[in-house]
């Protein structure tokens, strides 16, 4: 499943919902967080590896940073999941044209290959936080 829109439009949120069910249900989940683990390379080194032991796998926040190795880490957490029929979901505020672009001819070929055009979900541009924001500021301006 990909899931792509603006941020704070849920994307995360759902993604960490889906996994919580699934660990109820007795599955193996692994998460890599692009902001957190992928601050250099070493550190995604071992995220990848924790990653690669679970039966389902989240990629939180792809194309949020732009290393050009980090289209290798993630080619080779696709490859596992395309070998080893496991499932993914990632998050993005790439749309569908950006995350080709992004990311390896290989990498897009297997993604296509395992992910059904029913799991690509856009969760559109309206950035819940800022909303919520508004409407605070919006209150307590009118109890002022």
């Amino acid at each position: 499943m990909i899931l792509y829109g603006g941020y704070g439009t849920g994307k995360s949120r759902l993604g960490f919902t889906v996994l919580k069910e699934a660990a109820v249900m007795g599955c193996t989940i692994g998460v890599l967080d692009v902001l957190r683990d992928f601050e250099n390379f070493e550190g995604a080194d071992a995220a990848v590896k924790r990653a690669l032991d679970s039966d389902l796998i989240f990629i939180d926040d792809l194309g949020a940073k732009g290393y050009d190795w980090i289209g290798q880490k993630i080619r080779i957490v696709i490859d596992e999941v395309n070998r080893n029929q496991k499932s993914v979901i990632i998050s993005t505020n790439l749309n569908p044209k950006e995350l080709v672009n992004f990311l390896e001819d290989r990498t897009v070929s297997r993604l296509l290959e395992i992910v059904p055009k029913e799991g690509l979900i856009y969760l559109g541009e309206e950035d819940f936080r800022m909303k919520k924001r508004e409407e605070k500021v919006a209150y307590f301006e009118q109890i002022r």
